[in-house]
C-alpha cells in the first residue's frame, strides 16, 4: 500500500471513529437537545440508554475542557469559567480520551452493560467542579524577604529554610481557610520557589462562589503579597473519569499466544495455563539454570496476560453463574466487539493493556 492509500485509510478510520466524551442525566440531555445538540461550536449526538446519555462526537475533535485557548490563567478577581457548558449540564462526568469506538452499536452496548457503575458515579461526583488554583510569591514581596534575610543572595541552607517557612505558613492558612468549602484537593508537588501552592480543587458546583470569596479575602488580608489565579470550573477530570472501550484485539491475540490458550476456551482453562506456566518458572523447576530478570520479566508478562483475560472473560460472564468450568472466554471478533470494559479513573493510572503493549 503506497503512502497515499494509507493517508486515505487513515482518514476514513478517523472519522468514522466515535468518541464518548461524557455522560450527563435526563436534564443535560434535554438542555443539550434543546440547544440544537451543540456546544459551543461544538457538535454533540447524543447516545441515551433509560437514564443514562452519553455525550459522542467524531475523531479529530478536542471536547473544549482539553483546549489550550479556553485554560488561560487569569487574576483571581475575573477567573475564568472555562466552559459554560459545565453549569449548563447539571451532572456531567468527564469520560477518558481512550473511550473510542468504530461503532454506535457498541456505544449502546457500553450503556447497558455499564449503567449502573457510571449512573452511580454520576451520583457522587457529576455535581462536582474542578478548579486549578496556582498562589505565586509577589516579585517585591519575595525580595522583602530576601532582604531580611543573611547571605542576601546566596542559596544557602538559612536562607531556604526561612523562605520554605514562610512559604509553608502562608500555604497553611490558604488551605485552611479553603478545606470546609472542598471535597477534594490534589496538592501538586513544585520546586518552583515562587509557588507557594500549586494544587486541583474538587468543589461541589453550589460552593463555588464561596471559594472565589475564601480566595479573594485571603488575597486582601495578604494585601497584594500573593498572585492568586484560578481556572474552571471542568468536570471532575482528576478525581472521576470513566474509561469505557472495546478489548484491543492484537492485546487478546498476544495474551492468549502467552497462555498458550486457544481464543475460545473455558475460563478454568485459562486459570490452569497460568499456574502451570508460573509453576514451571519457579526455580525449583528450572533448577538455578534461569536469568533471574529475564524470568521476572516474562512473570511480569504472563500474569498482565492473565489478568487482561480473566478482565476480559468476567464481562462476558457477567451475571452468569461463578463456576469457571461453566464460564467461557471468547476472543473471535464478534463478542469482543459487543464486551466493552469499564475502568474508574482517579488521576494517572497504569493499565494492564499500556504495560503489554510496552512489553
Amino acid at each position: 500500500m503506497n503512502n497515499l492509500s494509507e493517508n486515505l485509510l487513515q482518514n476514513t478510520l478517523l472519522q468514522n471513529t466515535l468518541r464518548v466524551f461524557a455522560f450527563t442525566d435526563d436534564e443535560g440531555c434535554l438542555a443539550l437537545k434543546k440547544n440544537g445538540g451543540r456546544i459551543g461550536d461544538q457538535d454533540v449526538s447524543i447516545i441515551s440508554n433509560g437514564m443514562l446519555h452519553a455525550l459522542v462526537g467524531h475523531e479529530p475533535r478536542n471536547w473544549p475542557w482539553h483546549d489550550a485557548d479556553h485554560t488561560k490563567l487569569q487574576r483571581l478577581m475575573h477567573y475564568h469559567r472555562v466552559l459554560g457548558a459545565v453549569t449548563a449540564l447539571g451532572k456531567v462526568i468527564p469520560a477518558s480520551f481512550d473511550s473510542v469506538f468504530q461503532h454506535s452499536s457498541s456505544i449502546v452496548q457500553a450503556l447497558a452493560d455499564h449503567q449502573r457503575d457510571i449512573v452511580d458515579l454520576l451520583a457522587r461526583y457529576g455535581t462536582s467542579r474542578q478548579f486549578s488554583l496556582v498562589v505565586r510569591w509577589d516579585s517585591a514581596t519575595m525580595e522583602q524577604l530576601m532582604q531580611r534575610l543573611p547571605n542576601i543572595g546566596q542559596k544557602n541552607g538559612a536562607t531556604r529554610g526561612a523562605i520554605e517557612t514562610e512559604r509553608r505558613s502562608l500555604r497553611d492558612q490558604i488551605l485552611l481557610q479553603l478545606q470546609r468549602h472542598l471535597q477534594d484537593i490534589i496538592i501538586l508537588e513544585n520546586n518552583d520557589d515562587d509557588i507557594v501552592l500549586q494544587a486541583i480543587l474538587l468543589v461541589e458546583s453550589h460552593q463555588e462562589e464561596r471559594v472565589v470569596s475564601v480566595l479573594q479575602h485571603m488575597d486582601k488580608e495578604c494585601r497584594g503579597r500573593l498572585d492568586m489565579r484560578l481556572t474552571g470550573p471542568l468536570p471532575a477530570c482528576n478525581f472521576a473519569r470513566v474509561e469505557v472501550k472495546l478489548p484491543d484485539a492484537q492485546l487478546v491475540k498476544q495474551a492468549c499466544k502467552d497462555l498458550g490458550i486457544r481464543q475460545v476456551t473455558k475460563l478454568t482453562e485459562v486459570k490452569n495455563a497460568y499456574r502451570s506456566r508460573v509453576k514451571n518458572l519457579h526455580p525449583d523447576n528450572t533448577n538455578g539454570n534461569t536469568n533471574n530478570t529475564a524470568t521476572n520479566d516474562v512473570m511480569v508478562r504472563l500474569t498482565q496476560s492473565y489478568r487482561y483475560l480473566t478482565r476480559l472473560a468476567a464481562q462476558q460472564n457477567n451475571g452468569q453463574e461463578n463456576n469457571p468450568d461453566k464460564q467461557w472466554l471468547r476472543c473471535d471478533h464478534q463478542t469482543l466487539r459487543q464486551t466493552p470494559l469499564l475502568r474508574i479513573q482517579r488521576g494517572v493510572t497504569r493499565w494492564d493493556d499500556a504495560i503489554l503493549k510496552r512489553a
